[in-house]
């Protein structure tokens, strides 16, 4: 194969660079090394001049030579094509490298507004949050400051009704008296503080002894029979003297009402306004409705109780109601049941129930109790010793949840110890032992509050010790 000429030069002196060419013009496979490469185009030679051949002649030299240069004109061609080529590559390479850097750009920007929105949109929070802040604090403050001119304003306007009211009474008294027919003196005589005895001045005149004055009803809370006198308005739960065959001038009719009554308890300051209402027409309400003076501190929270038991024990149930959000006027339909079911004699049983009956029922105890009681004032001493806690008192949460209660009233009892104690927490039980009360809570903590508040106290005259037991 070595013999076969192209151009008249022996392909075997072609260089491999050349060889390859021919072959690819030809469509070959330029791969192998030299002496492949050079088999590889002799046999492509010799099949194009047997190709030749078939079609009728030989092939002339000189036009041969021709077909070669005008193949080495398409090569040159080529080789120049060649950097033409390249160089729409690299432009292509630097095109798709600026875009990737214009896009990685972009995110960039992108990003950084994103995070000065962000940014932006964090600082507007925290200054609307500063301005509703501040807002809040100027709102909390005027209420606070609403509430203290309504509470002073409510206790000036109550002092003052009080006063007039007081300035009334006498007249009203004698207007009474003058239509009953009884002097302004005897009409001035009925009422009692502790115990009174009412003594006729004669058996026809005297309308507490006098049987048809007297009426009998049962009391629909409690089911125990009461007496009501139609002329002078007094009500008994022991059946009149003049109704057992008594004469008017024998032992009379013992007509009790309950001492008075100072109890002060916390609420949230927060619902002091609400307490007070708008110009004090709530707390005024309560105490109209209960018939205890109720004073509201708004610095404090503290609202105190002053009048008779079952009064004081309405208003704190009135209070405790408005604080729930109950309309005043809704809790007030319920305190004034008794008022709306049975009449005036029937809410005055009503207020002395708890004294009268007690004192009827537990009078060996009640002295027992006024003696320990003396004995504790002349005595100070006695107040290191209490006496011991009966077996069956229900402890609460242990030790520290059981106050010992000295200096208590005379007719003080546990039901009264359990009025006094409950706004503080839940009571586990309470008793009344020789004079000293205890009530024992769940809570030592709560215990802790009410001996604190409940210390140095005055009902009825009384000073409360109060403090939480060693023992218990």
């Amino acid at each position: 194969m070595s013999g076969v000429k192209l151009d008249g030069k022996p392909i075997n002196r072609f260089k491999v660079a050349e060889l390859r060419d021919l072959l690819q013009v030809r469509g070959l496979d330029t791969s192998g090394l030299k002496a492949v490469l050079v088999a590889r185009l002799s046999e492509a030679l010799e099949k194009e001049a047997e190709v030749v051949a078939a079609e009728g002649g030989a092939v002339a030299e000189e036009p041969a030579e021709a077909s070669c240069g005008e193949k080495r004109k398409a090569e040159a061609e080529s080789e120049e094509a060649k950097p033409a080529k390249a160089s729409k590559a690299d432009a292509d390479a630097e095109g798709a490298a600026a875009a990737e850097k214009a896009k990685v750009e972009a995110e960039a920007v992108e990003a950084a507004a994103k995070a000065k929105a962000e940014a932006d949109a964090a600082e507007a929070k925290a200054q609307a949050d500063a301005q509703a802040a501040a807002a809040a604090a100027a709102t909390k403050t005027e209420e606070a400051r609403l509430a203290a001119e309504a509470m002073a304003e409510a206790e000036a306007k109550a002092d003052a009704e009080t006063a007039a009211a007081k300035a009334e009474e006498p007249k009203k008294t004698e207007a009474a008296s003058t239509a009953m027919g009884v002097t302004p003196m005897q009409s001035e005589a009925k009422p009692v503080k502790e115990a009174a005895t009412a003594t006729a001045v004669a058996p026809v005149a005297d309308p507490e002894n006098e049987p048809s004055n007297w009426t009998s009803g049962p009391d629909p809370n409690s089911g125990a029979t009461y007496w009501y006198n139609n002329v002078t308005k007094v009500s008994l739960w022991q059946r009149p003297a003049c109704l057992s065959g008594a004469t008017a001038s024998g032992g009379g009719v013992e007509a009790l009402q309950a001492p008075r009554y100072d109890f002060s308890q916390p609420v949230d300051k927060a619902l002091v306004g609400r307490i007070i209402g708008r110009g004090g027409e709530t707390v005024k309400a309560i105490e109209h409705a209960s018939g205890a003076r109720v004073q509201v501190d708004g610095n404090s929270g503290m609202v105190s109780f002053t009048g008779e038991s079952a009064a004081v024990e309405r208003a704190q149930a009135l209070v405790s109601e408005v604080c729930d959000g109950r309309d005043i006027q809704a809790a007030i339909g319920n305190a004034t049941y008794g008022q709306t079911h049975g009449g005036a004699a029937l809410a005055a049983a009503q207020q002395q129930q708890a004294w009268t009956m007690y004192q009827a029922q537990q009078q060996a105890a009640a002295q027992q109790q006024a003696a320990a009681a003396a004995a504790a004032v002349q005595n100070p001493q006695a107040l290191v010793s209490p006496p011991p806690l009966p077996a069956d008192f229900p402890r609460g949460g242990g030790a520290g949840c059981t106050l010992l209660v000295r200096r208590i009233p005379p007719a003080f009892t546990a039901e009264h110890l359990q009025i006094s104690f409950a706004p503080f927490g839940a009571i586990a039980g309470a008793c009344v032992v020789a004079g000293c009360g205890f009530v024992s809570y769940q809570s030592a903590s709560v215990a802790a509050v009410a001996a604190q508040r409940l210390h140095g106290k005055t009902i009825s005259g009384t000073e409360l010790d109060v403090r939480v037991h060693a023992d218990a």
